[in-house]
């Protein structure tokens, strides 16, 4: 088996005592679901997930995307990557919740990413 090294922790942006962050709440098929994205200089920084009272496989899945998001970002992998390649992922059940369309956990994710993206600029402008 290959060895695999963890990312050097000089690589990677130290966390910051505070950050502005935007938090909203997706009403989801398999419960409420809680997208809050944390920004620094004007760009995301973290991300974290978490889930209502939904049951914790789950919500421990989506914590660990949120861990792996969060330390990529902060390690200089631009968001809109994730973006791309999170959005519009399937699953059996689609949400809609004020009117937008959420194909599954993972799609809430990426675009509220992208929603909070636009509204960090509006609110700096």
């Amino acid at each position: 088996m290959e060895h695999i090294t963890k990312i050097p922790k000089s690589s990677i942006e130290p966390r910051i005592k505070s950050a502005p962050s935007i938090t909203r709440r997706i009403n989801l098929v398999c419960g409420h679901m809680y997208v809050t994205v944390s920004f620094n200089n004007e760009k995301i920084y973290e991300v974290f997930i978490n889930m209502g009272k939904t049951g914790q496989c789950l919500a421990s899945c989506l914590n660990g995307l949120a861990v792996v998001l969060s330390l990529a970002i902060r390690s200089g992998v631009d968001p809109n990557l994730f973006i791309a390649y999170l959005e519009d992922i399937k699953c059996p059940s689609v949400s809609i919740d004020d009117g937008v369309t959420y194909f599954s956990c993972v799609d809430a994710v990426a675009k509220f990413m992208k929603e909070a993206q636009v509204l960090i600029k509006e609110e700096k402008s």
